[in-house]
Formats: structure tokens, sequence, C-alpha cells
């Protein structure tokens, strides 16, 4: 599943379309991979290409809706609609996930220094980072 939550987070608008196009194929193999994603369209209506067509293909065979077989993909129909609401799931997670964490809570790089460390050191390190004792006492403080 990893493969899948990885695809879905690094390409949110790819899985949706590809997924919907896989609806009219019939159980079994799949020669040509590119008439799969011939009416998938990306982000600014531009076809997918080659990559993400390979990307999509990834996530799916994480799932074992796809299987390789030598060169061909094998789609398991049974497969990809008992899987539906999982990835539905998924991709709902990753969107929710990324409104909430992105907008009201932006990672930062704690650090706490060692005493040893040069003064040019420290003040490179200072302008990149904050100190980790204090962010630890601010999220204390703020924990409910």
């Amino acid at each position: 599943m990893r493969n899948y939550v990885l695809a879905a987070k690094s390409h949110p608008w790819l899985l949706p379309p590809f997924e919907e196009s896989l609806r009219q194929v019939g159980d079994g193999t799949v020669s040509d991979v590119s008439r799969l994603s011939r009416g998938v369209r990306g982000p600014v209506g531009r076809p997918i290409s080659k990559d993400e067509v390979l990307v999509a293909l990834n996530a799916l065979c994480d799932l074992q809706i796809f299987n390789r077989v030598g060169l061909r993909y094998r789609f398991d129909k049974t497969r990809f609609e008992s899987t539906e609401q999982l990835r539905k799931g998924i991709q709902v997670a990753l969107a929710t996930m990324e409104d909430t964490s992105s907008a009201h809570h932006p990672a930062q790089l704690c650090v706490s220094l060692p005493p040893s460390l040069s003064p040019a050191a420290e003040h490179v390190i200072r302008e990149s980072s904050v100190d980790l004792r204090s962010s630890l006492l601010d999220v204390m403080a703020s924990a409910k």
C-alpha cells in the first residue's frame, strides 16, 4: 500500500481519472498500457505522460489491481472493485492532511547545538532552524 499512498501524495490529480478510465476495461491482460491513458488528462487538460502512467500502474500494482507478467500487465477487475473504498479513503485522507497541515502548522527544523560548535557554524545553523529547547517548551505550553 506504500507505493499507492506515495503516488496519491505526489500526484493527487493522477489516480482518480486513471482509475475512472479502468471501469470500462475487462478482466485480464492488457497488452497496450498506453491505451488506458489516452482519455486521461492532467492538471491543465494535457494528456498524461508515460512516466505518469508508470506512476499510476506501480501504485495499482502495489494494491494488486495490476500484476506484472513479463512486459505486460494483468488487470484484476475483481480486486479493482473490491478496493474502491480503500483507494477513495486514502485519497480523501491525504487531501485532508494536506489541507490542515500546510495552512495551519508548517513544519520547522528544530536543533540542539553542541557547546563545542564553532560560532560561524552555529550562526549558519540558527539561521535555518529553531532552538529545540524553546520549541519543546512551546509545544508543552500549548498542549491541551
